[in-house]
């Protein structure tokens, strides 16, 4: 009967514009557009400064008014503009840009408090999860049969095999590498592996189409035919798996 042996525990963990809520952590594909929505209360003259917060550094990415003035770091010049409801949106986000960012709107109106609390946010940028390639090492002379399952291009990976029998019986494991016995030669066994992180999933497939049964592992008895020895075929062809000493 089929029976993994053991299975390794998991690795650590475009085009479409996505809009961050206010306050909260965003994951997004890289190569996407992050919009950074403005919760604009000011009734006439306002500023909207749009901040980086990495660790130890405080920069200003982005600044526009409504008397028509507008500035942006030379750095995200060309991946920066701002939305017709005055977000920022960052354009063809990258790994590199997973950082903490914040939003801050000054008033300049006689009606509403000019000091307005920045809105601050998490931005996550994966690369996408490649279609996984399996690996298989050992066959039916071996002692077991290892499954292996890689990405070349992902961020955070997980991975995760389904074994699935031709009786519809499905097994889960966790983990990159699969290590099971041999299959028997009544049964036929489909692996399914995924590679998946918080934003993307890909699958591969591996059938076990080399089934092992008792005659393909190696014998430890002595298996060899004497020279006095025969064999006996009965009727209807069917053959004695005994042997015959005869004496010549």
């Amino acid at each position: 009967m089929f029976t993994v042996l053991s299975a390794l525990h998991f690795l650590t963990l475009c085009g479409a514009e996505i809009s961050a809520g206010s306050g909260t952590v965003i994951d997004a594909v890289a190569g996407q557009e992050v919009q950074f929505p403005v919760d604009n209360q000011c009734e006439d003259q306002y500023d909207v400064t749009f901040r980086l917060l990495s660790p130890g550094i405080v920069a200003v990415l982005a600044l526009r008014g409504t008397d028509g003035s507008e500035r942006r770091h030379p750095v995200y010049e060309d991946r920066l503009y701002w939305s017709a409801t005055d977000s920022p949106v960052l354009s063809n986000v990258r790994v590199t840009d997973s950082k903490r960012y914040s939003i801050q709107i000054d008033c300049y109106s006689p009606h509403i408090n000019s000091s307005i609390s920045a809105k601050v946010f998490e931005l996550r940028v994966f690369e996408p999860v490649s279609k996984p390639v399996i690996t298989k090492t050992g066959n039916c002379l071996s002692p077991n049969i290892t499954l292996s399952c890689s990405v070349s291009n992902a961020t955070n990976v997980t991975f995760c095999w389904e074994i699935l029998s031709l009786s519809g019986n499905i097994t889960t494991f966790d983990g990159p590498e699969l290590v099971i016995n041999h299959v028997n030669e009544w049964e036929q066994y489909i692996f399914r592996c995924t590679a998946k992180n918080r934003v993307s999933n890909a699958s591969s497939e591996q059938t076990i189409t080399d089934l092992c049964n008792r005659n393909n592992f190696p014998h430890t008895e002595r298996e060899v035919q004497r020279p006095e020895e025969k064999m006996v075929s009965l009727q209807d062809g069917f053959i004695e798996p005994t042997y015959i000493t005869t004496l010549d």
